[in-house]
């Protein structure tokens, strides 16, 4: 875990480094021209904000909110009131996940040899998962007294992806010829047969993420502090949509869990058990979509060059 932030700060501070190097190199030679010629800008932004996964209504999970955060640079290109964009930036993406109460069942012998409808009981589940993705914006706006809005659409494609799992589960039995299943609750004790009381279970892991386009929308304020630098402060809503299908999966795998019921025990369950992300699961009937709600910052420098000479505005 602290290998994985420490790579990520090291990109973060990498790339900040680059943009702003960039940045003061060529405005150096900017020059302020006025608005009714072409000019150009590079910029440096950060955003943050709310983000939520969208599932079908016949999902059993529940969207909690999570959490954004970007920082990009980007190349403008302004004519009248018209500009036109395309940057490079990194993301990172905290989202939050719950399951109803659910049961996976399977039929298996007990330990006197009799057929018995085997039970994994979850009263809890969470995830947690955290991404962190190279972006890729393009967008064309207008900027209208200071006032602009911009549409554009953005690439995401995924570094790294990581999730959290706590989930709080017992196992139970139901024979054919019993009504109540046989579970290890009260004073009563089956953990012998198999059957667990409640425990909760963590877990984590990594996987290769999927590739999102996101159409995105922005208005704000534009401040000129000085004839070579603006400033933008503003809001943006972003609907990333999934581009690719996958295959569902089991949530749960059980593949490395000792299933003998002469030596099964309870610590092999808990170690040997995984979850596969919920994303990518059954509990999804298609990959998720995510809703981004956010406020942007961003400072820009002018960097348009007139044949190596000032162009002052008249």
């Amino acid at each position: 875990m602290k290998r994985m932030l420490l790579k990520s700060y090291y990109k973060i501070l990498l790339l900040a480094s680059l943009c702003c190097t960039s940045l003061w190199l060529n405005a150096q030679e900017g020059v302020y021209v006025s608005s009714s010629r072409p000019s150009s800008y590079l910029g440096l932004s950060i955003a943050g904000g709310e983000a939520n996964r969208i599932a079908t209504k016949t999902s059993p999970v529940n969207n909690r909110a999570g959490w954004v955060a970007d920082i990009s640079c980007y190349y403008e290109f302004h004519h009248r009131s018209w500009l036109w964009g395309i940057g490079l930036g990194l993301a990172f993406d905290n989202v939050n996940d719950t399951v109803a109460t659910f049961t996976d069942s399977f039929l298996r012998n007990d330990i006197d040899g009799e057929i018995v409808d085997y039970q994994y009981v979850y009263t809890s589940y969470r995830e947690r998962q955290r991404m962190m993705n190279v972006t890729i914006p393009i967008y064309v706006g207008v900027n209208i007294n200071h006032i602009y809005a911009i549409l554009g659409a953005r690439i995401d494609i995924p570094m790294e992806t990581r999730y959290d799992v706590d989930a709080t589960m017992y196992t139970q039995g139901v024979y054919p010829w019993s009504i109540t299943p046989v579970a290890s609750k009260g004073i009563n004790d089956f953990s012998s047969l198999g059957f667990y009381r409640e425990q909760p279970y963590t877990y984590s892991n990594e996987y290769e993420g999927y590739m999102h386009i996101t159409p995105f929308a922005e208005v704000g304020y534009e401040f000129l502090t000085t004839s070579k630098i603006n400033m933008r402060a503003g809001a943006y809503v972003a609907y990333a949509i999934p581009v690719i299908k996958s295959e569902k999966v089991a949530l749960a795998d059980y593949s490395a869990v000792n299933t003998n019921p002469h030596t099964q025990t309870l610590e092999n369950l808990k170690e040997k058990i995984s979850w596969n992300p919920l994303a990518l699961s059954d509990k999804y009937t298609s990959l998720p979509y995510k809703l981004e709600v956010g406020v942007k910052l961003s400072v820009q420098f002018n960097v348009t060059v007139r044949g190596g000479k000032c162009m002052c505005e008249e």
